[in-house]
C-alpha cells in the first residue's frame, strides 16, 4: 500500500481535536514510501477501516524502489538540526556527497532573480520558503552548493509538487519544517554563517 501524503496543512490544536484522523497524519515528519510513517500511516487507515465495520481488510504487497536515508543533518557552530532530503530528480536521488557540504548559509526567500541579484552564491547552501516554485534551478546554475526548502505552517501539496522535475539533474535539495526554518532564517541573517 503506497500512502503519499505530502503537504497537507497544518492544522489548529482544536482543528486536531475535533478531526483526530487529521491530526494525526499531520502530526508525522515523513509518510513517504518505505518510511515508519508510511507504515504507520497504513496501520492507522487499516485500523479505522477495521472499526468502521469492514471485515475483509488487508495490505497488498509489492516492491518499489525506496531511497534509504542514513541520516541528514545541518551544523552551524554548535547546533545542529535534522533535515529531509527531497525527492529524485526523475530517477537521480540528489546525495549528498561522503565528504558532506559545507558554504555560507544564504537565505533567498522566493529565489527571484531580485533576490539573487549581487549575492556571491558560489559553494553557498541556499535557504527558499516554500512558494519558491522551480526557482531552485537558478539557485542551482548561479553555483549554489545545495537547496533546503523552509517549510511553513501553511504548506500544501502543490508546494511539494512545484518544485519536481523531470531533469536528472545533480543537486543535493532538502526540506526542513517549520519550526527549523525560523531558526535558520535567522541564522543567515548573520553574516558569514557558514555550515
Amino acid at each position: 500500500m503506497i500512502l503519499l501524503c505530502f503537504g497537507i496543512p497544518s492544522i489548529s490544536r482544536a482543528e486536531q481535536e475535533e478531526s483526530p484522523d487529521l491530526g494525526f497524519f499531520t502530526s508525522m515528519v515523513d509518510r513517504s514510501t518505505g518510511t515508519p510513517g508510511s507504515e504507520a500511516a497504513a496501520d492507522y487507515i487499516a485500523q479505522v477501516f477495521k472499526d468502521a465495520g469492514l471485515e475483509r481488510v488487508g495490505f497488498q504487497k509489492f516492491l518499489v524502489p525506496v531511497p534509504q536515508v542514513s541520516s541528514a543533518s545541518l551544523e552551524v557552530g554548535d547546533r545542529s538540526w535534522s533535515v529531509f532530503p527531497w525527492g529524485p530528480n526523475l530517477v537521480y536521488l540528489p546525495m549528498t556527497p561522503t565528504t558532506g557540504l559545507s558554504g555560507p548559509l544564504v537565505y533567498l526567500g522566493e529565489g527571484s532573480f531580485d533576490e539573487m541579484n549581487g549575492k556571491n552564491l558560489e559553494g553557498a547552501i541556499v535557504l527558499l520558503d516554500m512558494s519558491s516554485r522551480k526557482n531552485w534551478l537558478h539557485v542551482q546554475m548561479a553555483g549554489a552548493g545545495a537547496v533546503i526548502y523552509l517549510g511553513n505552517e501553511h504548506r500544501t501539496r502543490g508546494d511539494f509538487e512545484d518544485k519536481n522535475t523531470l531533469t536528472p539533474v545533480t543537486f543535493p535539495r532538502y526540506w526542513v519544517p517549520h519550526e527549523t526554518a525560523q531558526e535558520l532564517r535567522g541564522r543567515a541573517a548573520a553574516p558569514g554563517t557558514v555550515v
